[in-house]
């Protein structure tokens, strides 16, 4: 128990910190690690080195098969429009943007070398270009793309707010329900007896129609602030999206400064548009992020390439 906690404390502290921070930190105590880690931190600093490597955690339990085809496609897909980008043929850009020709994709062969599939899932992709600088300026545009972009969404505030909308209606229909009941039961059992009586149990219906009135004007009030406040987060949800655009466009601008920082203007803006269905493909998908490889669980497997 004590051995798994100094690991995830280890863990931690490791992975709050910049890829810089780490690499000098692993190098001043790679000898003073435990035994397990001596492996991790041969890796790590490989990749720290290793300026080719693109790292990603997909933190979803189960995994899902859709989730991580889409997250797969998506990367992919991104690599082949920075990789046309960086060569500057924008002919095959602009080709690859309408056809999706699977030959762009072979010819920029972005390639699996690192994968441990237990949840959370951890990928170590290759990244290739003509020369050391274009590999390094490429794998950190695909680096700033994918930290940038996922955001966390608003769709727990709203599945909050229909659970809630939901439990309302049905407290409703209990209460009407109960109410039903309460009154069939007096007025049986004061159907044989004097007028008096009958007045006493209309008086008794009118008590318990007033209560059941109120009650619903209490809840019909609260159900309107649901609903109130789930158009709100609708609205909220519009204005996400029209902002996740806009991100995605800065993000774009952004990746086309480091990938061709000597442009033009007007190519400057078709290059970026070409970026964004990719961009906002990666913004929907659920649990990216960067990552750095942290000590395997028994139950995890790596499946290394022969080139890794």
């Amino acid at each position: 128990m004590a051995e798994r906690e100094s690991d995830e404390i280890v863990a931690r502290i490791l992975g709050a910190m910049s890829e810089e921070e780490r690499a000098r930190v692993l190098a001043a105590l790679a000898s003073y690690l435990p035994a397990r880690w001596q492996e991790l931190v041969l890796r790590e600093a490989e990749y720290l080195m290793d300026p080719s490597r693109l790292r990603i955690r997909i933190i979803e339990d189960p995994l899902t098969a859709h989730n991580l085809n889409m997250i797969i496609a998506a990367v992919t897909d991104l690599h082949t429009r920075c990789w046309l980008i960086e060569q500057y043929r924008l002919a095959d850009l602009m080709n690859y943007a309408q056809t999706h020709d699977i030959r762009f994709m072979q010819e920029a062969n972005l390639r699996i070398v690192g994968l441990s599939y237990a949840s959370p899932a951890l990928i170590d992709f290759l990244v290739g270009s003509a020369s050391i600088a274009g590999t390094a300026t490429l794998a950190l545009a695909l680096k700033t793309a994918i930290d940038a972009v996922v955001q966390a969404p608003l769709r727990f505030r709203a599945t909050q707010l229909q659970n809630q909308k939901e439990a309302l209606e049905q407290k409703v229909r209990e209460q009407e329900a109960q109410q039903a009941q309460q009154i069939a039961a007096q007025k049986a059992e004061t159907e044989n007896k004097a007028a008096l009586q009958e007045q006493q149990l209309a008086q008794q219906k009118a008590q318990a129609d007033l209560e059941r009135q109120t009650i619903l004007l209490d809840l019909t009030k609260q159900q309107i602030e649901i609903e109130r406040q789930q158009l709100q987060v609708d609205k909220q949800r519009l204005e996400l999206e029209k902002d996740r655009v806009k991100i995605v466009l800065e993000i774009a601008k952004t990746m086309v400064g480091q990938l061709q920082p000597n442009t033009d203007v007007g190519i400057g803006e078709m290059l970026m548009v070409s970026l964004v269905p990719s961009l906002l493909q990666l913004a929907t998908s659920d649990g990216l992020e960067l990552a750095w490889l942290a000590p395997q669980k028994d139950n995890e497997k790596e499946k290394p390439s022969e080139n890794a």
